[in-house]
């Protein structure tokens, strides 16, 4: 966990501010959008609250701003938006949510049919603006992302 903090800390001093910065992931040094401090920040009091097992803690520590901050910053692969999905989908945070669904549905047509089945749910809660909204991007992506997949046939 030590190391994890320290190297999230390194990480964080140089990417402050705005612009595009050199970070170290995945063992490689890419150029990305800065991420702000705070969204480091929350994530290192997340991560240390659950460590510790503070779940109440650990949940107050993080929003959805900053963890989608830090999924623009690593946002090459489908599973961070994914992840940054489910996560504001369990604390209640909508926008997030589709926020994070809309770039998920133009990068693949699985992405693409994850967000229109979420833009149906949302529809079917009364949440309309956010649905559309969805629904929307998930439309558009089509153009650039092709159909969605067909549906097998039941084995026989």
């Amino acid at each position: 966990m030590l190391v994890l903090l320290s190297g999230l800390s390194v990480l964080a001093v140089g990417c402050l501010g705005d612009g595009n910065v050199t970070r170290l992931a995945g063992g490689e040094l890419r150029v990305g959008p800065a991420v702000p401090i705070r969204a480091y920040e929350a994530f290192l009091k997340g991560a240390i609250a659950e460590e510790r097992r503070e779940n109440a803690v650990a949940a107050r520590a993080v929003d959805g701003e900053a963890i989608f901050a830090l999924t623009v910053a690593y946002g090459e692969l489908p599973v961070v938006w994914d992840a940054l999905a489910d996560y504001s989908s369990a604390h209640g945070d909508a926008r997030t949510e589709v926020r994070a669904l809309a770039v998920r549905a133009a990068q693949d047509a699985p992405g693409r049919t994850r967000a229109l089945a979420r833009a149906h749910a949302l529809a079917a809660q009364g949440e309309l603006h956010a649905a559309r909204a969805l629904a929307g991007a998930a439309v558009d992506a089509r153009a650039t992302v092709g159909p969605d997949p067909a549906p097998s046939a039941p084995a026989r």
